[in-house]
């Protein structure tokens, strides 16, 4: 309702109170993002998509880590399942390349004083 009405600033607020978090934000930042982006929150859109590719970053990095813990204690089916799941489903997500255009795209228009992270 407040993206059809144009009132970015409450529609953040209240994906905000949601608690999204991990995973979660590789399905729903399609909520915010181009509400962010049309309401001219180009700031608050970067920061929402800078936290999914430190997802991506993150999850990557672990996926490394426990596949090789469990190749050591002889778990060839979980690691084989870890690096499965990163391939074909992390690294394939449609949001994941939708922040990074959008990354992209909102660079010029960015506000490094309001950003923190």
């Amino acid at each position: 309702v407040y993206a059809e009405l144009n009132v970015a600033y409450r529609a953040l607020a209240l994906y905000e109170e949601m608690g999204i978090k991990q995973i979660q934000i590789d399905s729903c930042s399609y909520l915010i993002l181009t509400v962010l982006v049309d309401g001219g929150l180009y700031t608050s859109a970067i920061k929402h998509s800078s936290s999914l590719l430190k997802l991506h970053c993150s999850a990557s990095r672990d996926i490394k880590d426990f596949s090789v813990k469990a190749l050591r204690n002889g778990l060839y089916f979980k690691a084989n399942e870890m690096i499965s799941f990163q391939r074909d489903k992390m690294r394939n997500s449609l949001q994941l390349l939708n922040s990074k255009g959008l990354t992209m795209n909102c660079a010029p228009l960015f506000m490094p004083a309001d950003f923190s992270l």
